[in-house]
């Protein structure tokens, strides 16, 4: 929600950070080629290894349930 098109007039913290925002805008820096090879690395990774702990978190909640039904933890009333 954009609270400019609500007519509510923004406060001192909301016009200091509107002006540090606008500063930060004007002057981005430009990516480097590091910071573009290690995030595509990790992202490759990350891909790779996505459903091994899905499949993990899976497990782990199955044996969470079982060990509930169990235990009495998770018999119905």
């Amino acid at each position: 929600m954009n609270r400019d098109t609500e007519g509510d007039a923004l406060s001192p913290a909301e016009l200091r950070l509107l002006h540090h925002l606008q500063v930060l805008r004007a002057d981005a820096p430009e990516p480097t080629v590091e910071l573009s090879a290690a995030v595509l690395g990790s992202v490759r990774w990350q891909r790779e290894l996505r459903p091994y702990l899905v499949a993990s978190g899976g497990l782990a909640a199955g044996l969470a349930a079982a060990a509930a039904v169990v235990l009495g933890a998770g018999a119905p009333r």
